[in-house]
């Protein structure tokens, strides 16, 4: 078990690279966001229906989910940084081909490269965090960057348009941070996975039960979060907002929300525990998809509730891998499981929302959200009292050893 609390730096680790993490992620934040705003670009130019040009999401998501296995691999093998740097120039390039390329399977498989590098990125970027500070206030602020670069990423989209009638020029400017990065990156010394002696870099031994708890609750988590943020907008509009300006303000509201969730976060994480920062994000997302469910087309109700839920998702993910840490040995192949099942939500839930709207109507989004919700409130209950008994029976243990020594 992990001695210590989270936030504290692990001693004898380099925190000097840690800046260039949070830059990576602003950079994988806006990697992550540009397709959305870029989608109708690429369906004119590639001359598909809106619904094949849907192809390129699943494929950055299948991209992702074996860069996230594969790098769990090489972790245990390479460098913490090379993996990074790598991740970093695989996107790097596919971002410059990409934004010259018009046919659909052209654009597809750039996208399974731009997903797979986002994997290397995500999974090294937790894993240093973790290793090196275990979580606490840094994993937060790791992932506000993302944040950032995900709100930075349609205003990149938007001025591209403006200035070149193209999303090239938005393209081409991240993907040069990014070689930027990947070149000052590969250059600094790497922290070793502290956890490598002691347990090998696999998933720890008697930890499976608890792997698995955390790894489901990024499978609902990421679910619930993309599925909000990929149909508030239809969402919107089906509850007789105006398309052109009230809709899409509504999306907008959601990621100012999340992003200034994500800071709040950040002085929180230090002063109370993880446990009671996810009770209390589970209650705010609960109570404002309830208010979105009574109110129905009432503008305040779906502004109350969109807001209360992106405050409430802001912090749950780094969170609960603060509150995983302590218990969790976090290994390389634990993060890279733990992205696993956030990229196998990501395909999944965001579907199924999708299918259930046309058939049932724009009620079926909270309700969806509010059931995955759910889900990962049981999956924070279960992890918890299965780590405090485990910890308790460790104490009894050793206090009988003690007493059988003595």
């Amino acid at each position: 078990m992990n001695s210590g609390r989270a936030g504290e730096t692990r001693p004898g680790f380099t925190t000097a690279s840690t800046p260039l993490h949070l830059g990576a992620f602003v950079a994988l934040g806006c990697v992550t966001l540009l397709l959305g705003p870029s989608l109708e670009t690429f369906r004119l130019g590639a001359g598909v229906s809106r619904a094949r040009i849907g192809l390129l999401i699943t494929t950055s998501a299948v991209g992702y989910l074996f860069g996230s296995l594969w790098s769990g691999r090489l972790l245990r093998h390479r460098p913490a940084h090379h993996v990074m740097s790598g991740g970093l120039g695989i996107m790097a390039v596919a971002m410059a081909m990409i934004s010259a390329a018009h046919g659909l399977w052209a654009l597809a498989a750039f996208e399974v490269f731009i997903g797979f590098g986002a994997g290397f990125v995500d999974v090294t970027g937790n894993s240093v965090v973790l290793w090196t500070h275990r979580g606490g206030p840094v994993m937060n602020a790791l992932h506000l960057c993302f944040g950032i670069g995900a709100t930075l990423a349609p205003i990149l989209v938007n001025r591209s348009l403006a200035w070149t009638n193209s999303i090239r020029a938005a393209y081409l400017i991240v993907a040069a941070v990014m070689v930027a990065l990947a070149v000052v990156v590969v250059r600094r010394p790497s922290p070793p996975d502290p956890h490598e002696p002691v347990s090998g870099s696999g998933i720890p031994k008697g930890k499976g039960y608890q792997v698995a708890l955390v790894v489901l609750f990024f499978m609902a988590y990421v679910g619930v979060e993309l599925g909000f943020v990929s149909w508030i907008f239809e969402y919107g509009v089906a509850r007789g907002l105006d398309r052109q300006r009230e809709a899409s303000w509504l999306g907008t509201g959601f990621l100012a929300a999340f992003t200034l969730g994500r800071l709040i976060s950040i002085p929180v994480a230090s002063r109370v525990r993880p446990r009671t920062v996810l009770s209390s994000d589970v209650v705010l997302c609960v109570t404002g998809l309830t208010v979105m469910l009574i109110g129905g087309r009432q503008v305040a109700a779906m502004w109350t509730g969109t807001i209360m839920f992106g405050l409430g998702t802001a912090s749950m993910f780094p969170t609960m891998l603060s509150l995983a840490d302590p218990h969790i040995p976090s290994t390389s192949t634990v993060t890279s499981a733990y992205l696993v099942g956030s990229s196998v939500g990501s395909m999944f839930l965001p579907w199924v929302i999708g299918a259930l709207i046309d058939r049932y109507g724009p009620a079926a989004m909270p309700i969806v959200v509010l059931v995955g919700t759910g889900i990962c409130a049981t999956m924070i209950a279960s992890f918890d009292a299965v780590s405090r008994r485990r910890s308790g029976d460790n104490v009894g243990t050793h206090l009988a050893l003690s007493h059988a020594a003595g």
